[in-house]
């Protein structure tokens, strides 16, 4: 086999007649079916005649390899066909407001091997982006075909989504199952914020248990030198009370306490920024690029209005799950396309003004940070 590959290995050519060591044959290359100008092995027959192949034989290697093809492309398109219906079908689930009578639905997820009986998690796989600027993210298509084989080699029943830059799965295992199987990929799989929200008992559970794999991404999010795995079981006091108030709930109330801070889009960032990077005001004010001052001058703006002291836990409590409910109600509704420069491109000013002079290093000839107007 080895004497044959090496002589096949020699040539770019699709087919080909080899004589090694006695072994007399044909090799016609099997081409990839979902890659162009690919191929991912070859059919090879050989025998010890002296009148091998002849025409017949040839002809037979060639039409084999052609069915290998045939057979090969219909597997791939199996698979995304079936992949397309796991979609759909979890999505479907997910859209769902407290309805949990729906056969039809119901009928569909168990056709995948999915039971309510059994112990059923839904899980929200977030990838890190890698610290090492050469490596970048996995496409959602790649990382959702790697999660799959992984679920896969573990027999687990699984379906799954991808959206917003994130893999959503509903699968039959329980956490530590689950936990396992991320422990044995290893390496395969990105590095990535892992949510599992709580047992699925009832097809109007799949909503609740999202949402709670949503809060646990956003609690790991915080914290960024613990854990990369939550469940709902891990949660603490105060985010268990969110999950079980329920987030239609929570993001009302949000709203209301928030409200205070309507169209101070700045204020609402920092507080945002300053939590997602635990409460370090230097660490949050270098994403933000600006000053460390000017983003405490925004938090201070922000505890005036709304009447609190983040220095007292439950306004840091409050706070924390009010911003937490507001992102994850945007999270779960369409987003806009994008007109063309991003966020991040163009910054407005803590100060309303037609001259506005953003933060650098200071310098001789830029000693502030914000000028007046006709200054």
């Amino acid at each position: 086999m080895s004497l044959l590959f090496e002589e096949i290995g020699r040539t770019e050519a699709d087919s080909q007649n080899v004589d090694v060591d006695g072994w007399r044959g044909v090799a016609a290359r099997i081409s990839a079916p979902d890659e162009a100008d690919s191929h991912f092995g070859w059919l090879v027959i050989t025998a010890r005649r002296t009148n091998f192949p002849d025409s017949h034989s040839t002809s037979a290697a060639h039409v084999a390899a052609t069915l290998v093809e045939a057979s090969q492309r219909m597997a791939v398109a199996a698979r995304q066909q079936e992949r397309a219906i796991r979609t759909a079908v979890l999505e479907e689930a997910l859209a769902l407001r407290r309805e949990p009578h729906n056969p039809e639905l119901a009928a569909r997820i168990a056709a995948f091997g999915l039971s309510f009986a059994d112990e059923l998690r839904t899980i929200v796989f977030r990838p890190i982006r890698p610290a090492v600027a050469s490596r970048s993210l996995p496409a959602a298509e790649d990382l959702s075909e790697m999660l799959g084989k992984a679920l896969e080699s573990q027999s687990i029943a699984y379906l799954m989504t991808a959206k917003d830059k994130t893999i959503t799965i509903a699968a039959q295992c329980s956490v530590q199952a689950f936990r396992r199987m991320i422990v044995a990929e290893g390496s395969k799989l990105p590095g990535a914020l892992i949510g599992i929200g709580r047992s699925v008992h009832a097809l109007g559970d799949i909503l609740d248990s999202y949402q709670d794999a949503q809060l646990a991404v956003r609690t790991l999010r915080r914290n960024s030198r613990g854990p990369k795995v939550m469940a709902y079981e891990d949660f603490n006091y105060a985010t268990r009370l969110f999950a079980d108030v329920g987030f239609d709930k929570m993001i009302k109330w949000a709203q209301e306490f928030l409200k205070p801070l309507e169209g101070r889009e700045l204020l609402v960032e920092g507080l945002q920024t300053y939590f997602e990077h635990a409460q370090n005001i230097n660490a949050a004010a270098d994403y933000l690029e600006i000053h460390h001052n000017s983003l405490r001058y925004r938090i201070a703006k922000a505890e005036e209005i709304l009447g609190i002291n983040l220095r007292e836990p439950g306004a840091v409590s409050s706070v924390f799950l009010a911003l937490t409910a507001l992102e994850l109600g945007r999270i779960q509704q369409p987003r806009p396309k994008s007109s063309g420069d991003t966020a991040r491109s163009r910054r407005p000013s803590d100060v309303e003004a037609s001259d506005v002079v953003p933060y650098s290093r200071p310098s001789v000839e830029r000693a502030g940070v914000v000028r007046a107007p006709a200054r």
